[in-house]
């Protein structure tokens, strides 16, 4: 399994979509898991109940993505400020897609689903992340000013154990 980890706007569904498209196997999103369960958006459940609550349904669906079957899998931006989720990721490949707080910014501007980006300490925020995705990732790649194939191709040769025969060569991102 391979875990993709990084804050808002790294890119990490873009890329999971892409790099389990070329390993021939299945993606999923832990974000788009979570409003399944829900029945509802992210900012709704942030807005009705919380993000205590909210983090509570990650954390929990989460361990479930984590303890199924080999995929490659991206985490929500907050996941990895659970002890719990921390400890699941112990025995997976975990990558962290790092991205810088301006390109994070640039990313997003305009982006009105991000419960997160109205806070005033979004700076401290990313930079405490930051320091917890590396802490839990098996390798971190930069990605300012890069493609979603020149990503996938590094995690390729980062990760060894990944086969890169399936799937066949990667096809140019649209933009």
């Amino acid at each position: 399994m391979i875990v993709l980890v990084g804050f808002m706007g790294a890119g990490k569904t873009t890329t999971g979509r892409q790099l389990a498209h070329h390993l021939g196997t299945a993606f999923v999103d832990a974000d788009e898991e979570i409003v399944h369960a829900a029945g509802r958006s992210i900012a709704e459940v942030f807005s009705t109940d919380g993000e205590a609550a909210f983090r509570d349904l990650e954390e929990d669906v989460v361990a479930r993505l984590l303890d199924g079957p080999e995929r490659v899998v991206s985490l929500g931006g907050g996941a990895c400020g659970r002890a719990r989720t921390r400890e699941r990721l112990a025995g997976h490949t975990v990558v962290h897609l790092d991205v810088s707080y301006a390109e994070f910014r640039r990313r997003t501007a305009g982006d009105v689903d991000r419960p997160l980006l109205a806070r005033p300490d979004l700076e401290d925020l990313h930079g405490a992340r930051r320091a917890v995705f590396t802490d839990v990732a098996t390798t971190t790649l930069p990605v300012d000013g890069r493609t979603v194939d020149e990503v996938v191709r590094d995690i390729l040769e980062a990760v060894p154990a990944v086969s890169q025969t399936d799937g066949g060569p990667l096809e140019p991102e649209d933009r």
